[in-house]
């Protein structure tokens, strides 16, 4: 439902997603059998057969139906040329990145910094809102052990976020381990979310006045 930040190899969700987008051979049977299904399946049907498909993760009702109209307008092709050329795009910043590191190691290069596209870098206007900016990220943290969210549907790995610190230091960030990356199409889920991105901007606020306090109380003293 939603891109992905950047590919995760401990995913497996996201490691079947890039084979199923990216293997013809898989890719091909696949929406066949969707447009099957959504030709010969009444609308009610295949919603109920889309709800018991997410049941891990309920739909809302009007999420079942328009992934019902999706599938029966041959949808899964458009989705899975997307996510082709999504995990193709993710797959240029990792091989940039392994040959950063590889320079690194042989001392010819800087640490590398991680950026979501070599054309986007996305980080580098959040990193000079300065305490102005936040993120709020799904998915599990950086640490050694740590558990992994269901499934291991991460919109953004942990591990990324602590690159994402170390950019940008005066950022507030939130992960929340529990949620996935489809949460917007799932009331709960959505909910909670809104709630905790609304806790954020309001930590995001008064920091940001506060800094901006300290600067006209430091100015007018010069």
């Amino acid at each position: 439902m939603m891109p992905y930040v950047a590919f995760d190899e401990g995913s497996s969700q996201q490691r079947a997603l890039r084979l199923l987008a990216g293997s013809p051979l898989a890719r091909v049977p696949a929406c066949l059998g969707a447009r099957a299904l959504g030709a010969l399946l009444p609308r009610t049907a295949l919603s109920a057969l889309v709800a018991l498909a997410t049941a891990s993760s309920p739909l809302t009702k009007h999420a079942r139906e328009i992934v019902a109209d999706f599938v029966s307008a041959g949808g899964l092709d458009h989705a899975l040329f997307l996510a082709k050329t999504e995990f193709k795009a993710l797959s240029v910043v990792e091989a940039e990145k392994r040959e950063e590191e590889e320079k690194e190691k042989n001392g010819s290069s800087k640490a590398p910094k991680f950026s979501v596209s070599s054309a986007s870098e996305i980080w580098a206007p959040l990193a000079s809102l300065g305490r102005r900016a936040s993120v709020f990220a799904v998915g599990k943290s950086g640490e050694e052990g740590s558990e992994r969210n269901e499934k291991d549907d991460h919109w953004c790995p942990g591990h990324h976020l602590d690159l994402l610190k170390a950019q940008a230091p005066f950022a507030k960030l939130q992960l929340d381990p529990s949620q996935r990356h489809d949460f917007v199409v799932c009331d709960d889920r959505t909910a909670r979310a809104a709630k905790a991105v609304a806790g954020l901007l309001r930590e995001t606020a008064l920091a940001a006045a506060a800094a901006a306090a300290a600067e006209e109380e430091e100015e007018a003293k010069r």
